[in-house]
């Protein structure tokens, strides 16, 4: 239990920055730190419940909610909300994989 919620609260503190300077680059209405910072634990809380529940068939169902959740959150359209959603899920990819790396090099005989 300790490893996930530590996997949860680095990768909540790795996206929020990225998250907010793609939401501004793009235009959206509210980037300030705070609800960028809501956006990015909804989403990643969101992501580790469907993924406790369905496994890897949570990525499509993920994906379109967590394009809500941008749309209404950063307050812009969908398309933009659907940009800034896999620019989040590629950094949330990148982070997943580098644990595992560091785990499996520091678990290795």
């Amino acid at each position: 239990m300790l490893p996930i919620l530590i996997g949860i609260i680095v990768s909540i503190a790795i996206l929020t920055v990225p998250l907010m300077l793609v939401a501004k680059f793009i235009g959206a209405q509210r980037t300030d730190f705070k609800t960028c910072l809501l956006a990015v634990t909804a989403q990643v809380v969101a992501e580790a419940i469907l993924h406790a529940f369905l496994g890897d068939n949570a990525i499509l169902i993920g994906f379109i909610i967590f394009v809500g959740i941008y749309k209404y959150m950063l307050e812009t359209t969908w398309l933009k909300s659907m940009f800034i959603n896999i620019i989040s899920n590629m950094l949330l990819w990148a982070i997943m994989l580098l644990g595992l790396a560091s785990f499996m090099y520091h678990t290795a005989p």
